[in-house]
């Protein structure tokens, strides 16, 4: 991951539910575009986020997309015809990985 933060892409969600252009964390260059998911009921879902440049991205979870936004309402939301690219997803840290690493062999 280069040495490029999760909080760096988080940032750039916060661009973009503030409607503001987002950089890519990766490469600094391009263009981050990204996929909005939530319940129409409660605005809470997720998002997947990715560079039109070098196709870095991550999928984050539980975010809250506030009035004004639009998104996919996630009861019909389909992967297959969102029309994504193939994203290059950067993995998150350790301490927001939702599952333990495999014990140790040793």
């Amino acid at each position: 991951m280069l040495g490029v933060a999760y909080l760096d892409w988080d940032e750039a969600l916060s661009d973009k539910r503030r409607g503001d252009p987002a950089k890519c964390p990766e490469c600094g260059t391009g263009r981050v575009e990204w996929w909005p998911v939530a319940d129409p009921r409660t605005r809470v879902g997720f998002a997947v986020l990715w560079c039109v440049e070098c196709l870095a991205g991550i999928h984050i979870s539980r975010t809250v997309f506030p009035e004004g936004i639009a998104f996919t309402n996630a009861h019909e939301a389909k992967v297959a015809e969102a029309g994504l690219p193939a994203i290059r997803f950067v993995d998150p840290p350790p301490s927001r990985r939702t599952s333990r690493p495999p014990p140790s062999t040793q």
